[in-house]
């Protein structure tokens, strides 16, 4: 985390603070930085950089993992601002059960049509969009290219 050094704090809580940080980021994606430290605040950015599953935290979220990792500094009574960015994925690291069907509507097309497409089981879409199940990498490939092409037949 950077700048958590600006902070006047025991070294045993900065580890504390460091180790959750630390945990966010490998095990959910989710970085934070100090980007302002003033008289009686810090403002924190909160960011998710990448999807360790098909998960993407909307910014409350994001907002409550920061506060959960300060929350060490409540004897310090400084106000926690939190300035968070959602995931904003690209390729295949976007693809996820919710955006499979953004674009199943962007594209007019509905699940039936996937199951023809792909020669899936019905049953199969139905658990991964419905989050039973999780996207592998070969998912997600399968349905990035097949909207990709969807919008290239539509231009």
């Amino acid at each position: 985390m950077k700048n958590l050094d600006q902070l006047a704090i025991e070294a045993k809580v900065r580890k504390a603070i460091e180790l959750t940080a630390q945990n966010y980021a490998r095990f959910l994606g989710i970085h934070m930085d100090i980007i302002d430290v003033g008289e009686g605040y810090i403002t924190v950015k909160t960011q998710q950089v990448q999807k360790t599953t098909d998960r993407v935290y909307e910014p409350k979220e994001l907002v409550d993992k920061t506060k959960e990792a300060f929350s060490h500094l409540v004897d310090l009574s400084l106000q926690i601002r939190v300035r968070p960015l959602t995931f904003k994925g690209e390729g295949l690291e976007a693809v996820s059960a919710d955006w499979v069907k953004n674009q199943l509507k962007k594209f007019n097309l509905n699940q039936a049509d996937i199951v023809r497409d792909f020669g899936i089981d019905k049953s199969a879409l139905s658990k991964l969009l419905n989050n039973e199940t999780g996207f592998t990498r070969w998912h997600k490939a399968a349905f990035y290219f097949y909207f990709k092409a969807v919008a290239n037949d539509q231009k």
